[in-house]
């Protein structure tokens, strides 16, 4: 492999790299969130599993985010290693290198209209914030009804299906 092809390996692993830890980075902050938040608040199992339902919608819209980035960002980054090593190359041999960026770039590009991660972020977007709500009133409501709860979960789960163009339960009932 030569110097510029390296280069540019080199700056499209660190991009996924910079993705790595910035997803790290969010499950963390929201568990210590999660941990300051609900300390002292102790509830049912159905309670317990709505806070990590939430914990978890949050996390998969924040992964879908940075899918939806980097399904941006490295086609850019592809056709930019195709420039690079075509003008800085001395030796002008490395055809295989220019095709091989040039159809990860296209199937980036195809993998974004096909995946559609923005949809997906959006539902476990729409999701996390319905069930914060749900559980704000669990809590702030003195009675602690499981029902409040479970609802949410249900909802949720249909606000994620929008994203996966899945069709629920109760619409095939009708």
């Amino acid at each position: 492999m030569n110097e510029s092809v390296k280069i540019c390996v080199l700056v499209i692993g660190i991009t996924f790299l910079i993705a790595f830890f910035i997803l790290v980075g969010v499950r963390i902050a929201n568990r210590i969130h999660n941990e300051k938040t609900y300390s002292g608040f102790e509830g049912s199992i159905v309670f317990e599993k709505a806070k990590q339902k939430n914990a978890e919608w949050f996390f998969m819209s924040e992964t879908w985010l940075v899918v939806e980035y980097l399904g941006v960002i490295l086609p850019f980054e592809l056709s930019a290693a195709v420039l690079f090593i075509e003008v800085f190359e001395k030796e002008k041999s490395n055809h295989s290198a220019i095709m091989l960026f040039s159809i990860f770039s296209m199937v980036f590009i195809i993998l974004v209209y096909s995946i559609r991660p923005h949809e997906h972020m959006q539902g476990y977007r729409q999701a996390y914030v319905q069930m914060d709500n749900k559980i704000n009133c669990y809590l702030i409501g003195g009675s602690k009804e499981d029902e409040i709860l479970v609802h949410g979960l249900n909802e949720g789960e249909l606000l994620i299906n929008g994203g996966f163009a899945v069709e629920s339960f109760e619409e095939n009932q009708q």
